[in-house]
């Protein structure tokens, strides 16, 4: 079990102009300045459990451990609606499937409601949640706009980063979180973190176009939190 201290109380501002602006910069460089987070204070694993277990966040996941050619049979294994999902050949592995089990596991132990589920086209990413909450949701919302950051000249990287901002904005459904599962790149080309897999990040939304961020949980944390279910 790790320490408590390990799931950190940030803040963050977070204006689509801020924002894109520090991403624009930061575009060619390999690791992006953070010049709008900063980090308040420690806040406790009961407050933070009782939060998520009110609702109101967006709880952004990379996905799980993923490996090249790890399981041949991974695809066949989602549902026929998610089998022309990208990149197949690199799907969780077998570590990574059981982990995000184990995700879905405590959310369901820790009564943390779970309400809308979107995930970037990417096989590992459908796979992430539909393993950990595909009992917890009657449709899982494949959202192109999730798809990794390319290094294609293609790419555009304000649309990807606009259309992230503008999902970590929408504030859920009452008493229920929104679980995103993407890859790394969104989540640092947005704020600059360097998300392992697994973990998650939690935002909470004002519904005035404006985000905190709350927390960063990794895989095995969610387990430290069970021990504050009274």
């Amino acid at each position: 079990m790790k320490k408590r201290n390990s799931i950190k109380r940030l803040g963050v501002t977070s204006s689509a102009v801020v924002t894109l602006s520090l991403a624009l910069v930061s575009w060619g460089n390999s690791s992006p300045e953070v010049k709008a987070l900063t980090i308040e204070g420690e806040s406790t694993s009961q407050e933070l459990l009782t939060a998520l277990q009110e609702g109101g966040h967006v709880i952004y996941f990379r996905h799980g451990t993923a490996v090249r050619d790890g399981r041949p049979d991974a695809i066949e294994q989602l549902p026929n609606q998610f089998q022309e999902c990208l990149d197949p050949g690199r799907p969780l592995s077998q570590d990574g499937l059981v982990e995000m089990q184990n995700v879905g596991e405590y959310f369901e132990q820790l009564n943390i409601p779970v309400g809308r589920v979107l995930a970037s086209p990417f096989c590992r990413c459908i796979e992430t949640v539909w393993y950990a909450f595909d009992n917890d949701v009657a449709k899982l919302e494949v959202v192109n706009s999730l798809n990794g950051i390319s290094d294609k000249s293609s790419s555009d990287p304000v649309e990807i980063w606009t259309s992230l901002h503008e999902l970590l904005e929408i504030v859920p459904k009452v008493g229920t979180n929104t679980v995103l599962s993407a890859h790394s790149s969104n989540i640092k080309a947005l704020t600059g973190l360097n998300v392992a897999e697994g973990e998650a990040v939690v935002f909470k939304p004002d519904g005035k176009g404006w985000f905190e961020l709350v927390a960063r949980i990794e895989k095995d944390d969610w387990q430290s939190l069970s021990s504050e279910i009274k």
